[in-house]
């Protein structure tokens, strides 16, 4: 039996294959609709559109990966430096 992935290594993978399928269709669609050959305005729309869509899909995945670490990742240890430091 292959070893237990963690469940922030599968978040990580599920993020990178999110960013890499949604670029694979834009760029699909971009030729399949022949936005080279549009006006100048439908190119910078699309290319809006699709950087919406791809901060859209790096800050979900990222926060998934972030709720599956965990927030004890985040915490400092009690007694670092901080409040010994103030004293």
């Amino acid at each position: 039996m292959p070893p237990q992935t963690s469940l922030a290594r599968k978040r990580f993978r599920q993020f990178l294959l999110a960013v890499a399928a949604l670029h694979v269709a834009a760029i699909a669609a971009y030729y399949a609709l022949d936005v080279p050959g549009a006006a100048p305005r439908v190119q910078r729309t699309y290319a809006w559109v699709w950087m919406g869509l791809t901060v859209f899909v790096v800050l979900a995945g990222l926060q998934r990966i972030k709720r599956a670490r965990g927030r004890t990742v985040l915490r400092r240890p009690e007694g670092s430096g901080d409040q010994a430091d103030r004293a």
